[in-house]
This record gives C-alpha cells, sequence and structure tokens, in this order.
C-alpha cells in the first residue's frame, strides 16, 4: 500500500495514543486531522497495519474490536463503570500455560488475550 495520508494518520494516531483505539474512535480522530476518508478505505488500512504487524487487535468487549500499537506482550485492566483501559504486565510468564494447553489440547496456539474487569480506583472513589 502507497504512504497516503490516511496511512500516515493512522500511525500517528495509534503511535499517540497508549490504550486502545476503537474503529469509530479511528475515524473520529481521522476526521479532526481534516480527513475524512470512507469507512472501508480506513478498515482496509487498519487491516493492513495490523497484518504486517504495526499494530494489534484487542478484544476489549463482544460488541467490537478496538487496536493498539504492537509492543512488548502485555494485558489490560478494564473498568465497568468509566470504560477506562489500562495497560498490566504480568511479573509471571504464560508460557508454561500455554506449553500445558498446547500439550493437553493438542491445540496451536497462535495468540492470546487475558483483560481484568473491574471497577478503577476513580469510580471507587466516586462511589
Amino acid at each position: 500500500m502507497r504512504n497516503t495520508p490516511v496511512y500516515k494518520a493512522l500511525i500517528n494516531i495509534f503511535e499517540s495514543h497508549t490504550e486502545p483505539v476503537s474503529n469509530k474512535e479511528v475515524v473520529r480522530l481521522l476526521k479532526k486531522t481534516g480527513l475524512s476518508p470512507n469507512r472501508t478505505t480506513v478498515y482496509r488500512q487498519i487491516g493492513k497495519l495490523e497484518s504486517d504487524g504495526v499494530i494489534r487487535r484487542v478484544r476489549i468487549d463482544d460488541k467490537s474490536s478496538s487496536y493498539e500499537k504492537a509492543a512488548a506482550h502485555h494485558h489490560h485492566v478494564i473498568c465497568k463503570k468509566c470504560d477506562k483501559v489500562e495497560d498490566v504486565t504480568l511479573k509471571e510468564d504464560l508460557r508454561l500455560e500455554k506449553s500445558i494447553v498446547r500439550q493437553v489440547k493438542d491445540f496451536k496456539i497462535l495468540n492470546h488475550s487475558l483483560e481484568f474487569y473491574g471497577i478503577c480506583r476513580g469510580c471507587l472513589i466516586k462511589a
């Protein structure tokens, strides 16, 4: 794919956001930059960035996908009240668990996702 204004803007969006960004939010952010490509173009460009390993898909809820810059492997904590998402890195390595699943279930693991859902400190204080 060519290095179009939309492609460059998408790179900037994912570089500047530490939290996952939904498709809907990506379209809104592109409009803020003065670009208004159709959704098909945006989704195609996001797919290209994902297949190139620049970004990765994150499933925050069952309804939609969000994306974030591909970086060191990590997981998320998600507030069920305000939808705040934060990165969390576990001290324990999940490689042993993945190996057990692979052996016991005779299953080739391609990727995994682990999210913790709860209430953030800010929401707890407000309650």
